[in-house]
């Protein structure tokens, strides 16, 4: 066709560059933006340092506490002294845990899976069952010298007749935990020979009172070293679980002699 033969609309339509035919060029996300990428990181950086303020906060709101519960006991502490040993405020406490019941709670649990550790580290390598009661009683021990106010907190939650705690059996858990411990290994020390004979659990329940008075008269005195080194009440655990040898069967007594 000629352009002197195009209608007016025609000859507008054939002025227009042709469309090209495809996909259309894709966009660029948002993400790509270098300003939104660089303000991401500082975002996340606060966050974890607001996230470690918190666990320190945490921390010594824990520590106070377990001095303090340790040392006067649960009825005999406030959070008003907890708050002052904290270097917090008492609402700053209540941020952290709703109640005193709360906080002890936090207490109680803080260091298990330390002494759970603890614990197993020391049965690494292991032969027999007496060996393993004295390495579990060994852990005990040096665990509650290196937190003396957690020992002293532990004396008086788990020996009756010292102080009323709330809910007292939730704070049990550990206490049954360790003495089914005790119980299983006294049962391997029977089957291979190393422990006497008698009733697991309550051989299990004997062992423990030995180690909570030994840990009683250490708290009271502030070191074992010049009462009952624990060295002392590892030898006295050895020689009560180790096996007594047979028995001669005695002689038979003459008869007495006719007068």
């Amino acid at each position: 066709m000629s352009m002197s033969a195009m209608s007016p609309r025609d000859a507008e339509v054939e002025a227009q560059p042709a469309k090209r035919v495809g996909r259309a060029p894709a966009k660029r996300p948002r993400s790509a933006n270098p300003t939104l990428k660089d303000a991401a990181a500082p975002l996340r950086l606060r966050d974890q340092r607001r996230l470690d303020r918190l666990h320190m906060g945490r921390e010594q709101v824990l520590d106070a506490a377990e001095e303090l519960f340790g040392n006067q006991g649960y009825q005999g502490t406030n959070l008003d002294q907890v708050a002052a040993g904290s270097d917090f405020s008492v609402g700053a406490v209540y941020t952290y845990y709703r109640s005193k019941r709360e906080l002890l709670a936090g207490v109680m649990q803080r260091r298990i899976p330390e002494l759970t550790d603890a614990i197993e580290a020391s049965l690494s390598g292991v032969e027999t069952g007496a060996d393993e009661l004295l390495r579990m009683t060994s852990a005990y021990m040096a665990f509650f010298h290196k937190y003396p106010a957690y020992g002293r907190l532990t004396m008086r939650v788990y020996s009756t007749g010292l102080e009323v705690i709330p809910d007292f059996a939730e704070y049990m858990g550990s206490y049954h935990t360790g003495i089914a411990m005790y119980a299983e290994a006294i049962e391997r020390g029977q089957a291979d020979g190393s422990v006497r004979a008698g009733d697991p659990l309550w051989m299990a329940r004997m062992l423990s009172a030995m180690v909570v008075a030994h840990h009683s008269m250490t708290v009271q005195g502030g070191s074992d070293s010049d009462g009952f080194p624990t060295e002392d009440l590892l030898d006295l655990i050895r020689a009560a679980i180790r096996k007594p040898p047979a028995r001669r069967p005695r002689a038979a007594r003459p008869a007495p002699r006719p007068v």
